[in-house]
């Protein structure tokens, strides 16, 4: 009982902390549209735009590189959980399927 309150508390934990890292990616990229757009509007040319830009693009970069690297660290803790929770099923197959595996494993070698 006590693991699964903790592993849902984790969870709960998790997304809050994915969902804080979209928003805060959600906001820089929208914050980069917006200056890209008034850029445009003031009719500054391309590299100039660019060189404008460059400091909202690295930080948009960095919001999306801490969101990405969240989110594919709960999926991959989420996979874990649940391959831990069938490898003990599929051991018990290996060993059915070879006599030799399941005399090994009952004599403890």
């Amino acid at each position: 009982m006590g693991c699964t309150v903790w592993l849902a508390n984790q969870e709960i934990t998790m997304n809050a902390k994915t969902n804080e890292l979209k928003q805060a990616l959600d906001t820089a990229h929208a914050a980069y549209i917006a200056e890209q757009s008034r850029l445009a509007a003031l009719g500054l040319n391309s590299k100039a735009r660019y060189e404008a830009l460059k400091p909202l693009k690295a930080a948009e970069d960095a919001a999306n590189k801490a969101y990405v690297s969240a989110a594919n660290g709960a999926i991959r803790k989420e996979l874990n959980t649940i391959i831990a929770a069938d490898a003990h099923r599929v051991r018990a197959e290996k060993l059915a399927r070879s006599p030799w595996k399941a005399a090994k494993a009952a004599a403890g070698v």
